[in-house]
């Protein structure tokens, strides 16, 4: 042990003991952790932990965090052409049409906007 400036024994700081946790992965996910992992020196264990870890402490280096700005451009980019497109679509008269489409659209949506317990 260190002794402090005042002369009291210092206590050494006992590592932190890691419990088993259950996460559940299909083979081929293992796998392809394992070769991963091990490529970088890790057991597949450790690599999940430091992942995950990781995405706690720095969510803009996680792979969500770096697509957000291509999400947001895709959108961009998808509502120009869609714009474009209705604007050609009623100048040729085909509102009927367009119509249709925005109808599909509109319940495609909803069906994807369904909370999955439902």
């Amino acid at each position: 042990m260190n002794a402090d400036r005042n002369g009291n024994q210092a206590r050494q700081e006992q590592p932190v003991k890691r419990g088993p946790h259950t996460i559940r992965f299909s083979g081929p996910e293992w796998d392809r952790i394992g070769v991963y992992a091990g490529a970088r020196g890790l057991s597949p264990a450790a690599f999940v932990r430091y992942a995950a870890l990781a995405a706690i402490e720095a969510p803009q280096d996680t792979l969500a965090g770096r697509l957000a700005p291509l999400i947001e451009s895709t959108f961009r980019y998808v509502y120009v052409l869609a714009t474009c497109k209705r604007v050609q679509m009623k100048a040729a008269g085909q509102g009927k049409q367009l119509e249709k489409v925005i109808g599909w659209a509109r319940k495609a949506q909803d069906e994807l906007l369904v909370p999955e317990s439902e």
